[in-house]
């Protein structure tokens, strides 16, 4: 499903309000594999037809909130449902907004391990939607919305035949949770868009809270 969303997603546009319920049920943090496949499917879903997910978002975010925040979850649900909650929040950033008190510090922790460029750039912006919708909800895990910033090095490179950029893997930092990282980390330089990002973040939830 995942695949006929990325590479064909005209022929599965009418059957979204179908395939997407079916999808939903098999979320269940008990069962790592079927997770895994359904909020990748999804994920890939939504970034290819987010209008036609959006009377959705509500639920997904609802069956998502367990394995975010949930112990022991495989690495790679946490990846694929971190990445998925960031398109949702792209469609309908207020339907994520509302639970961000809950997933903040989980859903940036997840995000920080993300290795693939391209979604973890994508999720990001839908992140970023979220806080500025509801800044108040990120206060208590500040800390780590700006490690999960730190995690994103990667420079970007123009394609000349599409015109398109993408980001350079072999920039692309460990996660900055893990003690090598943290060791290593005041050897890089700063990177002003983040650093930019980050206090203008800090100065909006200073004045709203």
């Amino acid at each position: 499903m995942g695949d006929i969303a990325k590479f064909c997603p005209v022929h599965l546009r009418p059957a979204i309000p179908h395939y997407v319920p079916l999808l939903l049920r098999s979320v269940l943090p008990e069962n790592t594999a079927s997770s895994n496949n359904a909020c990748w499917a999804l994920g890939e879903i939504t970034f290819s037809s987010g209008t036609l997910v959006a009377p959705f978002v509500p639920d997904l975010v609802t069956a998502l909130i367990p394995i975010i925040t949930g112990r022991r979850m495989a690495a790679s649900l946490l990846e694929n449902s971190a990445i998925t909650l960031g398109r949702l929040a792209l469609v309908s950033p207020d339907a994520v907004a509302v639970h961000l008190p809950t997933l903040a510090q989980c859903w940036c922790s997840a995000l920080a391990s993300v290795r693939a460029h391209q979604e973890k750039e994508a999720a990001f912006h839908g992140l970023c939607a979220v806080v500025r919708l509801n800044p108040n909800g990120m206060v208590s895990a500040l800390e780590w919305f700006i490690k999960a910033i730190a995690s994103c090095t990667a420079t970007r490179t123009l394609c000349p035949r599409s015109g398109r950029t993408w980001c350079n893997r072999s920039t692309l930092k460990r996660s900055p949770f893990s003690s090598s990282t943290m060791r290593n980390h005041t050897s890089h330089q700063p990177n002003t868009d983040r650093l930019l990002m980050v206090l203008s973040l800090s100065l909006s939830l200073s004045l709203t809270w």
